[in-house]
């Protein structure tokens, strides 16, 4: 039986065993790094150390600009669409209910615009007489822009509290 170390003469332990020093030294070289990064942090840093770029909190917006706009997306039409309104842009989503006013950037509303689906009709000539089916383009999810509720300094310019239509 090999020992702690020895290799039986077997080519895929050897490479195996070789795998693990190297993988045991890179991982050493790793902790001398951060070690010596953490010294010099605690002398005062140094012009590498300051230079690492850091996350982002994610408590900042990443939207292009402060600015908000007031929408209402129109209530569900059928069973088939979702009681909520998903629109993600880089790597950030909102989420909206339908019915409900809504404060989001510019670029959701032009999410909104662009998404355009294909709703059939039937065509029927002069005559009565059926000629099939075409297809008209409409909005995905129906929206209405109530107007900006906070400016480009992040200023509260408008409130649409009691937009919200009530039916009765």
């Amino acid at each position: 039986m090999a020992g702690v170390g020895e290799v039986n003469n077997n080519p895929g332990l050897e490479v195996l065993a070789k795998q693990v020093q190297e993988t045991a030294k890179a991982a050493a070289d790793k902790d001398a790094e951060i070690e010596r990064l953490k010294s010099q942090i605690e002398k005062g840093g140094s012009d590498e150390v300051k230079a690492t770029p850091r996350k982002k909190d994610a408590t900042v917006s990443s939207a292009s600009t402060k600015a908000r706009y007031a929408i209402i997306i129109e209530e569900a039409r059928d069973s088939t669409d979702p009681a909520q309104v998903d629109v993600g842009i880089n790597g950030r989503v909102y989420r909206m209910n339908r019915g409900v006013v809504c404060e989001v950037p510019p670029e959701v509303i032009e999410v909104l615009k662009n998404a355009i689906v294909g709703q059939a009709r039937s065509h029927v000539d002069e005559t009565g007489l059926n000629k099939g089916v075409r297809y008209r383009p409409t909005r995905r999810f129906p929206y209405r822009v109530l107007g900006k509720a906070i400016d480009e300094n992040g200023v509260r310019v408008n409130t649409f509290e009691n937009e919200t239509p009530e039916y009765e």
